[in-house]
């Protein structure tokens, strides 16, 4: 047989023998040069023919080529530094936003300290614009002026209201950055507010020598929080004259749209810069040529939040050295506000306006307390003008005890149990709520009606001072009319609690405001009837037995009933005996003997003196017709 040897040097090891195959078959052999040998190959004598030579050269893939790696790595390079400058951009963007967010809660914190300072700050003002308004009023009120000083003093009034509202602006802005401030909205004609705000600028126009005029439309209606939109007229307008020089025209355009109510404030003052027009409604910002204006930076924003809370837009056009224009649009009609939770719609009189310097207690009747050197009032401020004044208000009908803070109250209040307490709220080692609630929590000065003078408005600082027991709260600045009315009427229900005894109607009552004081009396009554039996009571063991102090609660007691503590002993036994003759059948003598009265005489003269009837009498008119004699019975079983 003829057979074939062959080998590819460079792949194979040895030499391949083939039989009747004239074809060597090579497969995924790399790339790369080889030499191909065969020859024949004879099985019988095991001779082998001479060696034929091929050459052969396998180009490699291109991925296996030099430039394939060149490119490799090339990408390879690009790859990595690319990693490298995402993870380093990512990295700078991570501690980029790190300092952002630091820078923020910077800001925030820096925002927030500004707004507790001018927030403390305008509660501050409120007690020296107290000691202002408070005595002009009654100056005012006196009717002893001549026409010049009349005058005179309105103007000071006016300007110290005016001051009052820049000052419950800021606290505004205040209550809107809490989410604290509720819209009262009634139907008013706009028209109306913006021909009062236009007079009221008129006279600063003419002293600055600027060009003013109002144009309103004769009737401009809608839902809106007055209040509120007079702050953004005033707001807005003093913007414009602060920004306009003497010649400069301002124009203030109130009209109606379709849908809306519009007004429009337009001076030829020094204008914004477009940089800047996004930033002026920020708070505190102010613009560059604004230096030398005054201001803080919070009127465009209140405005703005204010609109925005009726549902409306304030927008700006402006141009540096051609001045600017804000333009108010706000919807009509008040479906935009239902459901919203703060809100709160007041039906008013079409176009009625109510004067905002009116207080919430203006209509409040004022009860008179006739003159009584008897009576004793504590007056509770830290700051010694108010103490005063506070003081002159009731010199004439009160003895007029002073301190400085509640620390010092407090031991005046245990010591003498005055009739009535007036404390500001925010004074130093003791504040008066913290005085409210120890007062309240200590039995012998519970009774004490305590009535809270504050520079806050916030609601939450009311609901405070009322859950600490106060009994009434008066908001500085303060009518000195309305904080002697809130005194007298607050007398005035300690009387009519003593009525109530007087009238034998103790019995406990849930929700009176009084509870705690008739729990006392109730107290008291249950005490001395279970001393009667003993035969020991007294008032020194009665005090003993009710853990108060002789004085302390002589003084309690007579706050509260008017009576000594005798006298009330006297009134529990008569009480009883009342009580005795109609239920039990018990004759005149047993009754009074049984409640410890020795002189038959004197018990029938006292009984008469407190229910104008002699005991049979009172038996007679009280005792139930159908009622059966008990000892009939019994003889007659007896029998």
């Amino acid at each position: 047989l003829r057979n074939y040897a062959y080998i590819l040097e460079g792949y194979d090891k040895e030499w391949t023998i083939e039989s009747n195959i004239d074809m060597a078959t090579y497969r995924s052999v790399p790339s790369g040069d080889y030499t191909f040998k065969a020859r024949v190959y004879d099985s019988s004598t095991k001779d082998f023919g001479p060696i034929n030579t091929l050459k052969i050269s396998i180009a490699p893939d291109w991925w296996q080529t030099i430039w394939a790696y060149l490119g490799f790595a090339l990408i390879g390079v690009i790859m990595l530094v690319l990693g490298y400058r995402y993870n380093r951009e990512r990295i700078t963007y991570k501690q980029k936003l790190f300092y952002e967010q630091k820078l923020r809660q910077q800001e925030y914190s820096t925002m927030e300290e500004k707004m507790r300072f001018y927030t403390n700050f305008s509660h501050e003002l409120r007690t020296p614009i107290t000691l202002i308004l408070g005595p002009l009023n009654d100056v005012l009120n006196s009717g002893e002026l001549d026409l010049n000083q009349e005058k005179s003093l309105f103007f000071v009034k006016r300007n110290a209201n005016r001051l009052l509202r820049l000052v419950n602006r800021l606290l505004d802005f205040r209550k809107i950055d809490t989410e604290n401030i509720r819209l009262n909205l009634g139907h008013y004609d706009i028209s109306i507010l913006a021909k009062e705000e236009a007079e009221s600028f008129a006279f600063l126009a003419k002293e600055r020598g600027i060009i003013f005029g109002c144009y309103s439309e004769t009737e401009v209606m809608s839902w809106v929080d007055i209040e509120k939109i007079q702050i953004i007229m005033n707001n807005l307008l003093a913007n414009a004259f602060k920004f306009s020089n003497t010649g400069n025209k301002v124009t203030f355009n109130v009209y109606n749209d379709t849908n809306h109510i519009c007004f429009d404030i337009i001076d030829e003052g020094r204008g914004i810069d477009a940089e800047e027009l996004e930033s002026i409604f920020q708070p505190f910002y102010q613009a560059k040529n604004s230096a030398g204006t005054g201001g803080s930076g919070l009127g465009l924003s209140l405005s703005k939040n204010l609109v925005e809370m009726h549902g409306g837009t304030l927008t700006v056009e402006s141009e540096i050295t051609k001045g600017s224009k804000f333009s108010v649009k706000l919807i009509k009609g008040r479906a935009h506000f239902e459901g919203q939770d703060n809100v709160q719609f007041i039906e008013m009189q079409k176009g009625e306006i109510k004067d905002e310097t009116i207080t919430e207690f203006e209509s409040e009747e004022i009860t008179k307390v006739e003159k009584s050197s008897n009576r004793v009032l504590l007056v509770v401020d830290d700051n010694m003008d108010i103490r005063n004044y506070i003081g002159s208000l009731f010199q004439e009908t009160f003895t007029v005890l002073y301190a400085e803070n509640g620390e010092k109250a407090m031991h005046i209040a245990q010591d003498v149990s005055p009739d009535i307490i007036i404390s500001d709220v925010m004074m130093p080692e003791m504040d008066g709520h913290q005085l409210c609630r120890a007062l309240k929590k200590n039995i012998t000065t519970s009774h004490i009606p305590i009535l809270l003078v504050t520079a806050k408005t916030e609601k939450s600082s009311k609901i405070e001072g009322f859950e600490d027991g106060a009994d009434a709260y008066v908001t500085k600045p303060f009518d000195s009319e309305v904080l002697v009315a809130r005194i007298h009427n607050l007398l005035h229900s300690r009387e009519e609690l003593k009525k109530r005894y007087g009238h034998h109607k103790l019995e406990q009552q849930v929700n009176n405001p009084n509870s705690v004081e008739l729990d006392f009396l109730n107290k008291v009554e249950a005490v001395v009837l279970a001393m009667i039996p003993s035969g020991n009571l007294n008032v020194i063991d009665l005090s003993k037995e009710l853990g108060f102090s002789r004085t302390s609660l002589y003084r309690k007691i007579k706050s509260l009933t008017g009576l000594s503590i005798n006298q009330l002993i006297r009134s529990i036994k008569l009480k009883k005996a009342a009580d005795l003759l109609v239920s039990e059948d018990m004759n005149v003598s047993e009754v009074a003997f049984s409640l410890d009265f020795t002189d038959l005489k004197y018990f029938r003269s006292v009984f008469k003196k407190q229910y104008g009837m002699m005991p049979s009498e009172y038996m007679k008119a009280h005792k139930p017709v159908n009622s059966i004699d008990q000892k009939k019975i019994k003889q007659d079983m007896n029998f």
